[in-house]
């Protein structure tokens, strides 16, 4: 630009020392020539003014963007730096994750085993409280009175089963039935009612149930000679069994009859 400028000048000064009146040129000609010269020499100031402008302008950018790269190279290692901090710090969880995952599976199978060894040790609990259960449960009261329907119930399946009818409860008969139980239980021994009738008699003991008990009694019944003569009898319209407990001994006797 300096260079352009002292060229300018030299051209000027130049033109300006001629001759107003040089030879063979018109004074109009002369007039125009400077006239074009001084509007050049007015461009040319305003290129120097307006390319200082632009050295002031183009210092001033060069600042500002020194000032903006600082401040952004400033940025950028700050941002560097965070992101190595938390990468390491991602690094350390990544770590302490696997670490956390290990120990996961660790409890994990130390639950599955105990959890085997609570069912294993919940099923022997079961069995033992089934036995205990056993072992504390109060035995069974055992009432003459529903040993005495057992057996009834019972004679009364064994007709059916063979194709007769029923026995009517025979009133009169179980005051006779009850009297040789109470007998039995006094003598300590097996004996029979007076009473002319189909009899049987039997004494009981160290049974749970009425069941267990009506059940082993008709067992025996069931397996003596007169079974089907004295419970099986056509005629025997009318049965009746009577029980008399006495010191945990259960007398029984049953009496058939045709009449009540």
């Amino acid at each position: 630009m300096r260079k352009i400028t002292l060229i300018s000048i030299m051209l000027v000064i130049s033109l300006f020392s001629l001759p107003a009146c040089a030879s063979g040129i018109a004074l109009e000609e002369y007039d125009k020539v400077k006239d074009e010269l001084s509007t050049i020499q007015s461009q040319l100031a305003s290129l120097q003014s307006k390319l200082a402008e632009s050295e002031i302008v183009k210092a001033n950018l060069e600042v500002l963007l020194n000032d903006q790269y600082d401040e952004l190279s400033q940025s950028y290692d700050t941002v560097v730096s965070e992101y190595e901090s938390l990468q390491a710090k991602f690094d350390d969880l990544s770590t302490e994750y696997e670490d956390l995952g290990k120990q996961l599976d660790a409890v994990r199978d130390e639950y599955e085993t105990l959890q085997a060894q609570y069912e294993d040790l919940l099923a022997e609990y079961d069995v033992l409280r089934a036995q205990y259960d056993i072992v504390t449960e109060e035995p069974a009261v055992i009432t003459e009175e529903d040993v005495e329907q057992a057996l009834f119930n019972l004679v009364n399946q064994g007709r059916v089963t063979n194709g007769l009818d029923e026995q009517l409860w025979g009133i009169n008969i179980y005051k006779w039935a009850t009297e040789n139980s109470r007998n039995m239980a006094t003598n300590r021994r097996i004996e029979y009612s007076s009473y002319a009738s189909w009899q049987a008699v039997e004494w009981a003991t160290g049974y749970d149930t009425t069941d267990e008990m009506a059940e082993a009694v008709m067992t025996m019944w069931r397996n003596t000679r007169n079974y089907e003569r004295t419970f099986l009898n056509i005629n025997a319209t009318y049965g009746t069994v009577a029980v008399y407990k006495s010191e945990e001994i259960y007398y029984i006797t049953y009496i058939a009859s045709n009449f009540r």
